[in-house]
């Protein structure tokens, strides 16, 4: 009797974001998340910080651009990825590391899933056959996921140097890429830049404010947009009843998720967790 076939490979995310000292949120957040997903986490630090789940960041020790564009392209040529999820970028240099390499890696595995007809049968055959189809699995882009990470909920140093054009480079160099950005309504509001931030300000009615501020962000690239609305609750029904609404943008149409609003200091890495399910959800296939 044949053995049976071996179980097929998990779902693979890369995280590419900083540590957090007290494992509430960055890397470690993303990689219990992805687990409790059942999905392979793999991840490329951007820094290491010194922070608490209460008195925020802080001290940052930034990973040179160099050094965390090449832990992602170790992964990528080794152990691949069926999507990527970004968080903590530090500053400029590394956001456009991180873009380059992302880029560069797209071409390649481009090129790689152009075989002639005698090497797509080969391909066919060695799969068919069991062998390592670790190469084949790379082809596919990856899931790109961009939560644009500036600064802790808890306070203290920012995560995003705005002294050193990081805001640009995340604008010009990486939201075109992405598949779905993240921002909660201070991070659109800095995307959108100052003047579509106040237009959006001026509407009283705050789902349209976190709608206008989607399609802001929207015009600089991304396929999809969620504007998460913890830091703007709506009131409903005039009862003083307070709920959040997340509005994602999908490049066709508005979709609304509403809850209750809660009111809790417990907040640290809420914005990380949520954007490494996501990405660990498009990585198992789910839309």
């Amino acid at each position: 009797m044949d053995p049976p076939p071996p179980p097929p490979p998990p779902p693979r995310v890369l995280s590419v974001a900083g540590s957090d000292s007290s494992g509430g949120a960055g890397i470690q957040a993303d990689i219990k998340t992805l687990q409790a997903l059942g999905v392979y986490a793999a991840t490329a630090v951007t820094a290491v910080t010194e922070q608490t789940t209460s008195g925020g960041v802080a001290a940052v020790y930034p990973i040179a651009p160099a050094a965390v564009a090449s832990q992602l392209v170790a992964v990528l040529r080794d152990v691949g990825a069926d999507a990527v999820k970004t968080g903590m970028l530090v500053d400029g240099a590394t956001v456009r590391a991180v873009a380059a390499a992302l880029r560069e890696e797209e071409e390649e595995a481009e090129s790689v899933a152009k075989p002639t007809g005698g090497e797509t049968a080969a391909a066919t055959s060695d799969a068919d056959a069991g062998t390592d189809t670790n190469s084949i699995r790379r082809r596919r882009r990856p899931w790109l996921v961009v939560d644009p990470v500036m600064a802790a909920t808890a306070g203290g140093t920012a995560l995003l140097d705005p002294a050193r054009d990081a805001l640009e480079a995340l604008r010009s160099d990486l939201l075109p890429l992405a598949d779905v950005v993240t921002p909660n309504v201070p991070e659109a509001e800095a995307l959108a830049g100052a003047e579509a931030a106040a237009r959006a300000r001026e509407e009283p009615d705050g789902v349209e404010r976190l709608r206008k501020l989607a399609l802001a962000v929207a015009a600089l690239g991304p396929r999809h947009v969620l504007v998460k609305g913890g830091h703007a609750p709506v009131e409903r029904g005039g009862s003083g009843r307070q709920v959040v609404v997340d509005v994602l943008w999908n490049g066709r149409t508005f979709v609304e998720f509403e809850n209750a609003y809660v009111e809790t200091p417990n907040t640290h890495g809420t914005g990380c967790t949520l954007s490494a399910a996501l990405a660990g959800g498009l990585a198992k296939g789910l839309s």
